[in-house]
């Protein structure tokens, strides 16, 4: 298909060409020619789009040259890693932590901002009815100095604080790179879905996020043991982005 369009959008743009020449010939209008030229020169475009040899081609040049490269040539790259929340833009240091602002009722940034992760972290979960399951976990760090988790089973079965006037207790472990074990409590809300975790505690996984290496929860509901969860998150650039919001 691509090779029959690059072959019609060739003929008809020499066919254009002709009527051009002939129109400057005879003082005739140029402009239907030139539209036709136009539109062929759309066809032949087309036409190499689907043609495997040019992909394969395309494809080369690309991995030959670095996207940085790329960027930099058509004026993305450090102007726009210098945008900062004044900007509109929320923060993004290299890595894998970014700060964010949390938003309205009108779905407009407000003035509190939080960090989290670009992408969640994975880890497993155990209950009555599942062993080493599949667990997606999310952390938040707020401007106030919180820290709150939010759990996915299976990825997308977030979980929730289904009582309506009963908060969930749970007994959280956070063990540092240097194989120290940390107590910490938290809980979650009646009807909420956050596992936020207690003020007194925040600090020392503040401290944790702000050192090296790999720190990692263990989780469990302090009524229901059998029922925890287990994660590890990467402390990358979580201390330059923290810092930084902090001024």
């Amino acid at each position: 298909m691509g090779t029959i369009l690059l072959g019609v959008g060739a003929a008809s743009f020499i066919g254009y060409l002709i009527w051009l020449i002939i129109c400057v010939v005879n003082w005739d209008s140029k402009i239907p020619p030139i539209i036709g030229m136009i539109l062929s020169l759309v066809m032949i475009a087309g036409g190499l789009s689907m043609t495997p040899r040019f992909m394969d081609a395309m494809d080369g040049l690309l991995s030959k040259t670095p996207l940085d490269g790329i960027l930099a040539k058509i004026g993305v790259g450090e102007k726009d890693a210098d945008k900062t929340p004044e900007d509109g833009e929320p923060s993004t240091a290299e890595g894998i932590w970014y700060a964010d602002y949390y938003l309205d009722d009108a779905q407009q940034p407000t003035d509190r901002w939080y960090i989290t992760a670009k992408t969640p972290f994975t880890g497993t979960f155990n209950d009555s009815t599942s062993s080493d399951g599949e667990l997606t976990a999310e952390l938040q760090a707020d401007q106030e100095g919180g820290i709150a988790f939010s759990l996915y089973r299976y990825g997308n079965s977030k979980l929730i604080n289904t009582f309506p006037d009963q908060t969930l207790a749970y007994n959280i472990t956070m063990r540092t790179p240097d194989g120290a074990d940390h107590s910490l409590t938290g809980a979650i809300q009646a009807s909420e879905d956050r596992l936020a975790v207690s003020e007194e505690d925040c600090p020392a996984v503040l401290e944790a996020l702000q050192g090296e290496g790999t720190v990692s929860f263990y989780i469990e509901e302090s009524g229901a043991p059998m029922r925890n969860f287990l994660f590890s998150v990467p402390v990358d650039n979580f201390g330059s982005v923290y810092q930084a919001q902090l001024g």
